[in-house]
C-alpha cells in the first residue's frame, strides 16, 4: 500500500495482548523491499520502461561513436594513411 500511496513503510507490527512481531526486527521489511511480488502492476510497467528507455539510449550513443569512428576511419583513408594506421 505504501508504494501506492507513494509514502515508506518502515515497520508492520502485529500486536497480541502477550506480544508483538515487528516485521522490521525479524528481517521481513528488507525482504519485502528487495521482492516485486507485491509490488503494483502498473509500477512494475514504469520501472521497465525507464529501463528500457535507458538501454536504447546507451545503444544509441554506442551507434553513434560507432559512426564516428567509421567517418575518421574513411577520412585518414582518403588522407592516405596506412591501414595499420587506422587499425590503431
Amino acid at each position: 500500500m505504501g508504494i501506492i500511496v507513494n509514502t515508506e513503510v518502515l515497520d508492520h507490527l502485529i500486536i497480541s495482548e502477550k506480544s508483538y512481531l515487528s516485521f522490521a526486527d525479524v528481517g521481513l521489511m528488507n525482504e519485502l523491499r528487495l521482492s516485486t511480488r507485491y509490488v503494483p502492476a502498473y509500477k512494475l510497467q514504469q520501472q521497465i520502461k525507464k529501463e528500457a528507455k535507458e538501454i536504447g539510449r546507451q545503444a544509441g550513443v554506442k551507434e553513434g561513436i560507432k559512426e564516428r569512428n567509421i567517418e575518421i576511419a574513411r577520412e585518414m583513408k582518403a588522407d592516405g594513411a596506412e591501414i595499420d594506421m587506422i587499425v590503431k
